[in-house]
Protein backbone atom coordinates (compact mmCIF):
# COMPACT_ATOMS: atom_id res chain seq x y z
CA UNK A 1 0.00 0.00 0.00
CA UNK A 2 1.42 3.76 -0.80
CA UNK A 3 1.49 6.44 1.04
CA UNK A 4 -1.70 8.32 -0.76
CA UNK A 5 -3.69 5.39 0.59
CA UNK A 6 -2.29 5.26 4.05
CA UNK A 7 -2.39 8.92 4.29
CA UNK A 8 -6.01 8.86 2.71
CA UNK A 9 -7.32 5.81 5.11
CA UNK A 10 -6.00 7.73 8.00
CA UNK A 11 -7.35 11.31 7.32
CA UNK A 12 -10.64 9.12 6.80
CA UNK A 13 -10.61 7.34 10.60
CA UNK A 14 -9.80 11.41 12.09
CA UNK A 15 -12.20 13.44 9.92
CA UNK A 16 -15.23 10.81 11.41
CA UNK A 17 -13.92 11.70 14.77
CA UNK A 18 -14.29 15.55 14.61
CA UNK A 19 -17.90 15.70 14.62
CA UNK A 20 -18.12 13.72 17.56
CA UNK A 21 -16.35 16.25 19.42
CA UNK A 22 -17.59 19.31 17.73
CA UNK A 23 -21.19 18.17 18.81
CA UNK A 24 -23.84 20.83 19.10
CA UNK A 25 -21.20 23.37 17.99
CA UNK A 26 -20.75 26.21 15.86
CA UNK A 27 -19.07 24.15 12.53
CA UNK A 28 -21.19 20.60 13.70
CA UNK A 29 -22.56 20.28 10.28
CA UNK A 30 -19.27 21.55 8.46
CA UNK A 31 -17.27 18.80 10.00
CA UNK A 32 -19.93 16.13 9.43
CA UNK A 33 -20.31 16.47 6.01
CA UNK A 34 -16.26 16.13 5.60
CA UNK A 35 -16.78 12.73 8.35
CA UNK A 36 -18.96 11.50 5.99
CA UNK A 37 -17.65 12.05 2.61
CA UNK A 38 -14.64 10.31 2.08
CA UNK A 39 -16.40 6.89 3.42
CA UNK A 40 -18.90 7.91 0.67
CA UNK A 41 -16.08 8.41 -1.91
CA UNK A 42 -14.47 5.32 -1.07
CA UNK A 43 -17.38 2.58 -1.22
CA UNK A 44 -18.66 4.39 -4.52
CA UNK A 45 -15.11 3.59 -6.17
CA UNK A 46 -14.42 0.19 -4.01
CA UNK A 47 -18.24 -1.10 -4.47
CA UNK A 48 -19.55 0.50 -7.56
CA UNK A 49 -16.29 0.87 -9.24
CA UNK A 50 -17.57 4.50 -10.00
CA UNK A 51 -15.73 7.50 -10.71
CA UNK A 52 -16.32 10.08 -7.92
CA UNK A 53 -15.46 13.43 -8.93
CA UNK A 54 -19.59 14.31 -9.07
CA UNK A 55 -20.38 14.35 -5.68
CA UNK A 56 -17.40 16.28 -4.59
CA UNK A 57 -19.18 19.06 -6.04
CA UNK A 58 -22.83 18.58 -4.39
CA UNK A 59 -21.05 18.39 -1.13
CA UNK A 60 -18.38 21.13 -1.09
CA UNK A 61 -21.42 23.29 -1.93
CA UNK A 62 -23.58 21.57 1.40
CA UNK A 63 -20.30 22.50 3.30
CA UNK A 64 -20.66 26.23 2.17
CA UNK A 65 -23.96 26.12 3.15
CA UNK A 66 -23.43 24.57 6.76
CA UNK A 67 -21.37 27.59 7.88
CA UNK A 68 -23.84 30.06 7.12
CA UNK A 69 -25.85 31.69 9.90
CA UNK A 70 -29.03 29.74 10.88
CA UNK A 71 -31.47 32.52 9.91
CA UNK A 72 -29.35 32.72 6.36
CA UNK A 73 -30.49 29.27 6.18
CA UNK A 74 -34.20 29.73 7.29
CA UNK A 75 -34.12 32.54 4.76
CA UNK A 76 -32.81 30.63 1.75
CA UNK A 77 -33.33 27.03 2.32
CA UNK A 78 -35.66 26.84 -0.88
CA UNK A 79 -32.97 28.61 -3.02
CA UNK A 80 -30.47 26.54 -1.39
CA UNK A 81 -32.35 23.33 -1.75
CA UNK A 82 -32.59 23.83 -5.41
CA UNK A 83 -29.16 24.98 -5.84
CA UNK A 84 -28.02 21.46 -4.46
CA UNK A 85 -30.23 19.66 -6.75
CA UNK A 86 -29.37 21.64 -9.72
CA UNK A 87 -25.97 21.65 -8.66
CA UNK A 88 -25.84 17.52 -8.41
CA UNK A 89 -27.50 17.51 -11.49
CA UNK A 90 -25.10 18.70 -13.58
CA UNK A 91 -22.27 17.21 -11.80
CA UNK A 92 -24.09 13.37 -12.21
CA UNK A 93 -24.15 14.76 -16.00
CA UNK A 94 -20.86 15.35 -16.68
CA UNK A 95 -21.19 18.68 -17.83
CA UNK A 96 -18.67 20.72 -16.27
CA UNK A 97 -16.13 17.81 -15.71
CA UNK A 98 -13.58 19.77 -17.27
CA UNK A 99 -14.55 22.67 -15.29
CA UNK A 100 -14.83 20.88 -11.94
CA UNK A 101 -11.04 22.39 -10.07
CA UNK A 102 -12.06 25.23 -11.01
CA UNK A 103 -15.47 25.30 -9.33
CA UNK A 104 -14.35 23.28 -6.52
CA UNK A 105 -11.71 25.75 -6.06
CA UNK A 106 -14.37 28.60 -6.02
CA UNK A 107 -16.61 27.07 -3.90
CA UNK A 108 -13.94 25.85 -1.31
CA UNK A 109 -12.24 29.74 -1.45
CA UNK A 110 -16.43 30.97 -0.67
CA UNK A 111 -15.71 29.55 2.64
CA UNK A 112 -12.61 30.35 3.35
CA UNK A 113 -13.48 33.81 2.87
CA UNK A 114 -16.41 33.13 5.40
CA UNK A 115 -13.71 31.96 7.88
CA UNK A 116 -11.62 34.61 7.15
CA UNK A 117 -14.69 37.18 8.00
CA UNK A 118 -15.22 35.30 11.22
CA UNK A 119 -11.67 35.58 12.26
CA UNK A 120 -11.85 39.37 11.90
CA UNK A 121 -14.94 40.04 13.01
CA UNK A 122 -13.85 38.10 16.70
CA UNK A 123 -10.69 39.61 16.25
CA UNK A 124 -12.10 43.74 15.62
CA UNK A 125 -15.45 42.44 18.16
CA UNK A 126 -13.64 41.05 21.16
CA UNK A 127 -9.83 41.87 20.62
CA UNK A 128 -9.43 37.52 20.62
CA UNK A 129 -7.83 35.87 17.69
CA UNK A 130 -9.34 32.67 17.61
CA UNK A 131 -6.63 30.02 17.01
CA UNK A 132 -9.70 27.51 16.10
CA UNK A 133 -10.92 29.42 13.25
CA UNK A 134 -6.80 30.14 12.17
CA UNK A 135 -6.89 26.11 11.55
CA UNK A 136 -10.38 25.81 9.80
CA UNK A 137 -8.55 29.11 7.46
CA UNK A 138 -5.67 26.68 7.13
CA UNK A 139 -7.46 23.38 6.55
CA UNK A 140 -9.38 25.68 3.84
CA UNK A 141 -6.42 26.95 2.32
CA UNK A 142 -4.54 23.61 1.68
CA UNK A 143 -8.15 22.65 -0.17
CA UNK A 144 -7.91 25.69 -2.63
CA UNK A 145 -4.34 25.19 -3.46
CA UNK A 146 -4.97 21.28 -4.30
CA UNK A 147 -7.67 22.75 -7.16
CA UNK A 148 -5.71 25.62 -8.40
CA UNK A 149 -2.48 23.48 -8.16
CA UNK A 150 -4.01 20.83 -10.46
CA UNK A 151 -5.88 23.80 -13.06
CA UNK A 152 -2.63 25.21 -13.17
CA UNK A 153 -0.29 21.99 -12.91
CA UNK A 154 2.38 24.02 -10.82
CA UNK A 155 3.59 20.44 -9.10
CA UNK A 156 3.18 17.11 -8.84
CA UNK A 157 -0.31 16.97 -8.56
CA UNK A 158 0.05 13.18 -6.87
CA UNK A 159 2.86 14.43 -4.31
CA UNK A 160 1.09 17.67 -3.61
CA UNK A 161 -2.08 15.84 -2.31
CA UNK A 162 -0.26 13.30 -0.46
CA UNK A 163 1.86 16.44 1.59
CA UNK A 164 -1.70 18.30 1.71
CA UNK A 165 -3.53 15.26 3.08
CA UNK A 166 -0.87 14.77 5.69
CA UNK A 167 -0.96 18.65 6.84
CA UNK A 168 -5.23 18.14 6.72
CA UNK A 169 -4.80 15.01 9.11
CA UNK A 170 -2.67 16.91 11.39
CA UNK A 171 -5.31 20.01 11.42
CA UNK A 172 -8.08 17.15 11.87
CA UNK A 173 -6.28 15.65 15.32
CA UNK A 174 -6.57 19.21 16.40
CA UNK A 175 -10.11 19.53 15.46
CA UNK A 176 -9.96 15.72 17.21
CA UNK A 177 -8.79 17.39 20.63
CA UNK A 178 -10.20 20.69 20.75
CA UNK A 179 -13.90 21.84 20.30
CA UNK A 180 -14.52 25.18 18.74
CA UNK A 181 -15.51 27.05 21.85
CA UNK A 182 -12.73 26.13 23.98
CA UNK A 183 -11.55 29.10 26.06
CA UNK A 184 -7.73 28.35 25.23
CA UNK A 185 -8.25 29.07 22.07
CA UNK A 186 -8.89 32.34 22.27
CA UNK A 187 -5.91 34.82 23.01
CA UNK A 188 -6.67 38.13 24.05
CA UNK A 189 -5.45 41.35 22.97
CA UNK A 190 -6.28 44.87 25.03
Amino acid sequence: MNLAYISFYISIIIWAIIPFRQVGKKYFYYFLLFAILDPIILFVRIELHSTTNYLYLPFSFLILASIQNTDFLKKYRIYIFVLFILISIVSLNNFIMDKFFLFMGIIHLLIFLKFIKNFIISFVKDNTVNIFLILLVFYEITIVAKNFNILSGLTDAHTYFVITSIFEAFIGLFFCIFKSDNPRLLLQFK
